[in-house]
């Protein structure tokens, strides 16, 4: 009897590998592992062709090959060699790995919650990355952060960095990034979480109101109100 990854708040490998409910027996194993699951060492996995350290110890699935598919796809349409890139929503740092292979010159990367911020900056080491600051950090609201936020820094929007490409994948404080966020880069990525209260189209608005030119938009899980969006500033 197989065991899926369970259920970790704003954890992507977790909600792709865990797509139904389980009954009976193996129901209650499920629940038990799901209790457990966030206190167990985590293991190398491979996330979009991305080695890095992510699944916990028994998670049977470890191989996720269509993982942030659209996102990532997009950031290597953004991201050119030298580019400063500056991500809001670390995760486990394969977007970041992968804007360091498209050759980033530098990357600032802002993660709210402890263990991602760590397993950020520890996957960027794995791949010998040492252009990077990666900051225990909120840009704006941290609701929704993917894990316990105590002891990140705040910043405001206002005052991220400036560069040239900006990622979101910031839990559904996109628009007020987008709204606040410095002029002067040439290109934005995001992320939209419509089911946490950034929908496409509010999105979309924002853009527009800093005179952006959307050039791809992709769906990644419509029903959840999930695009990605590539934008020209």
């Amino acid at each position: 009897m197989g065991i899926d990854s369970g259920a970790e708040g704003g954890e992507h490998p977790d909600r792709e590998n865990n797509p139904y409910q389980r009954d009976g027996l193996q129901g209650v194993v499920q629940a038990l592992y799901n209790r457990v699951r966030p206190h167990l060492p985590r293991k190398m996995g491979v996330y979009n062709g991305v080695h890095a350290r992510g699944p916990r110890l028994f998670d049977v699935s470890d191989v996720l090959p269509d993982y942030e598919d659209d996102l990532l796809g997009l950031v290597r349409e953004a991201v050119d060699d030298g580019d400063h890139v500056t991500l809001v929503g670390g995760g486990l740092g394969i977007s970041t790995i992968v804007a360091a292979r498209q050759g980033a010159a530098s990357l600032t990367v802002y993660e709210p919650a402890a263990d991602r911020a760590r397993l950020v900056a520890e996957n960027a080491a794995l791949h010998d990355i040492q252009r990077i600051e990666v900051h225990h950090a909120a840009v704006g609201d941290a609701a929704n952060a993917a894990g316990p936020v105590a002891g990140a820094d705040r910043i405001a929007p206002a005052d991220l960095p400036d560069g040239d490409v900006l990622v979101l994948d910031c839990e559904g404080t996109e628009v007020d990034v987008i709204t606040e966020m410095p002029n002067g880069y040439r290109a934005i990525v995001v992320e939209t979480h419509g089911a946490l209260g950034t929908s496409k189209d509010d999105v979309h608005s924002a853009l527009e109101a800093h005179d952006a030119e959307v050039l791809a938009v992709s769906e990644d899980n419509p029903a959840a109100g999930i695009y990605t969006i590539l934008a020209r500033l």
